[in-house]
């Protein structure tokens, strides 16, 4: 379950019936939209904003859905069947989302995450391991971070990058 405050939508997804809805809570509770499910596949967490909601499920397969147009987001019929298979097979299954900017999001599990955006497809053969993860002082410049978020900035600073759209924390 996701609920935006923002746009009053309540998304709800029932593991044992085949029922993915987003409901409008600000019109008596009107359900506005059954969004299609993946064959098999369980939603694990959802983030959504004004016109789009990112879904993760536990085959750790991403889809992202686009709310003003009621339909699958173009990044996903682009992708869908492209996430590499050791990807795909990882124990390490997403807990939350969080949004970065209007096309980039943290995707984290319970030790590590992900930054996932929406201007690039999915590479092309296995995913990488990054080993400077955050938690772990592996550079110099990590050093002088006080705490663990700044940590995280620092060291993921060349794949977040600097956009007009970022979300300042």
């Amino acid at each position: 379950m996701h609920f935006n405050s923002k746009s009053g939508h309540l998304f709800i997804s029932f593991v044992s019936l085949s029922a993915f809805l987003m409901i409008d809570t600000n019109s008596k509770n009107k359900l506005i939209w059954n969004l299609p499910r993946l064959e098999k596949d369980v939603p694990l967490c959802a983030h959504s904003d004004q016109d789009k909601l990112v879904v993760c499920y536990d085959s750790n397969k991403v889809q992202v859905f686009d709310l003003l147009n009621k339909k699958i987001h173009d990044w996903s019929k682009r992708n869908m069947d492209k996430f590499p298979q050791n990807f795909l097979n990882r124990f390490n299954r997403f807990v939350g989302i969080t949004a970065v900017s209007t096309t980039k999001y943290i995707l984290y599990t319970n030790y590590t995450y992900i930054v996932f955006d929406l201007t690039q497809d999915v590479p092309s053969g296995e995913v990488s391991i990054i080993q400077n993860h955050p938690g772990k002082s592996v550079e110099e410049k990590s050093l002088s971070a006080k705490t663990w978020f700044d940590n995280l900035k620092i060291s993921q600073a060349k794949y977040l990058g600097k956009s007009e759209d970022s979300v300042t924390a």
